[in-house]
């Protein structure tokens, strides 16, 4: 998998690269650093595979939870993509932006951590990938 995700994304870098988006709605730039975002966001799941997989965990509710809101986040930044490049105004991603930034707050002011340090690693990278999620939206903006 992490060979795939590393071969698609440094295709997609290339693309841009040698065809720089003239009249798109996004810039090179933005797409790129949306690619770089996103790429590092399948790292930090690939690291979460790696380390349950061998073994039985349980995973905690806290831990679930997290893995919903994270799966949400990346469900509003596809919307505002998908409905950006529909060409709607932006007045109407407003409320997504909206309810992304409230996730992404509610998380900060919870506590993640647990005596088990499986649910802990696995935290520390949903995290990660939230934090890049925040990133990826705010690249959508430009």
């Amino acid at each position: 998998y992490e060979n795939n995700i590393n071969k698609i994304a440094l295709f997609c870098k290339r693309v841009l690269h040698t065809q720089s988006i003239q009249k798109g709605v996004y810039s090179s730039t933005s797409l790129y650093h949306i690619i770089t975002h996103l790429e590092e966001a399948a790292d930090s799941f690939r690291r979460i595979i790696l380390q349950v997989n061998p073994k039985e965990v349980v995973i905690s509710k806290k831990t679930i939870s997290l893995f919903e809101k994270c799966i949400k986040m990346q469900e509003i930044n596809f919307a505002i993509f998908s409905k950006s490049l529909k060409g709607e105004p932006t007045t109407s991603l407003i409320p997504f932006f909206r309810e992304h930034k409230a996730i992404h707050e509610n998380i900060y002011y919870q506590t993640y951590y647990s005596k088990d340090l499986t649910n802990n690693f696995i935290c520390g990278e949903l995290m990660s990938v939230i934090s890049l999620s925040f990133h990826t939206s705010e690249e959508l903006v430009y």
